[in-house]
């Protein structure tokens, strides 16, 4: 019993400090950011950077913006993936959509899930589409996972 003891305090004490390590996380924006999408429009982006996607990993994606006037309408952020960093998909297979609040600033977050990310290795953003009938401001799209 005296050699179990020190040995279980010596477990708990090990399991414990395994638990309070957290894992860093990634967090930065989409490049090149684009400052407005005008009203009822689509922004295809022209070679944008990619992020490399970590494998059984989720991505959280957050777009900001604001709307130039009252409205209440979709802004759909649209993705593509690949899975060697040269060739992506044409169909952009990955899409956020956050709903206008007027005049206020929208910061939306969507995550979306390893199983969806597991097969590829780069994503970037690919289009913005805007159906207010104003023009929207853009903060930025930012990302973030654990590493």
């Amino acid at each position: 019993m005296k050699k179990i003891l020190p040995l279980l305090a010596a477990l708990v004490f090990v399991t414990g400090a395994a638990h309070a390590q957290l894992e860093p996380v990634a967090y930065a924006r989409f490049t090149p950011d684009v400052p407005s999408v005008a009203s009822a429009t689509t922004i295809t982006l022209t070679n944008p950077a990619s992020v490399f996607v970590r494998k059984d990993r989720g991505m959280a994606i957050i777009p900001t913006f604001v709307a130039a006037n009252a409205g209440t309408s979709n802004v759909v952020f649209t993705f593509e993936v690949s899975a060697d960093g040269t060739n992506f998909t044409t169909t952009g297979p990955v899409s956020v959509t956050a709903v206008a609040n007027g005049t206020n600033t929208v910061r939306h977050y969507s995550l979306i899930p390893p199983t969806t990310l597991n097969n590829v290795r780069y994503i970037r953003l690919h289009s913005i589409q805007n159906a207010q009938t104003n023009a929207i401001t853009l903060s930025g799209v930012l990302y973030s996972y654990f590493n």
